[in-house]
């Protein structure tokens, strides 16, 4: 993550021990996360960006970050195919973020690419909560 941009990367596990207010951003990939700990550590009027699903997300208390007027955003993969809302959009933004792939604007974060047959090994790997990308 650092090499990608990141000023910190913290360990899920290590974030309820993080001092109150310490980030103006946090962007939360993990679902091994209890969200009322980004609600302390991140600044009043900063900004979060929660990437994840499940369980997680059930019982947000948005109380934790009213006070704080923070910006609390979701990023949900195909939202607009699965809402109905302008569907046809999707594959304008896939293509959109192909071309960026292609050009080396971005960049995959792949460590790894495991086939079918290892598919007892990926789901292994996923549940240490430490991948980097999983790959159907």
């Amino acid at each position: 993550c650092s090499s990608l941009g990141a000023t910190s990367v913290i360990d899920h596990s290590e974030v309820a021990t993080l001092p109150l207010n310490s980030f103006d951003y946090v962007l939360s990939l993990s679902d091994r996360i209890d969200i009322s700990h980004l609600a302390r550590v991140i600044k009043p009027f900063g900004r979060v960006c929660l990437v994840v699903g499940g369980e997680a997300i059930k019982t947000v208390d948005l109380s934790l970050f009213f006070f704080k007027r923070c910006t609390l955003s979701m990023e949900v993969v195909f939202a607009r195919t699965r809402n109905w809302e302008k569907p046809e959009r999707q594959g304008v933004l896939l293509g959109e973020l192909c071309k960026a792939l292609e050009s080396g604007v971005l960049r995959s974060v792949t460590t790894k690419v495991l086939d079918w047959a290892q598919v007892d090994e990926a789901h292994v790997e996923s549940m240490t909560g430490h991948t980097v990308e999983r790959r159907s």
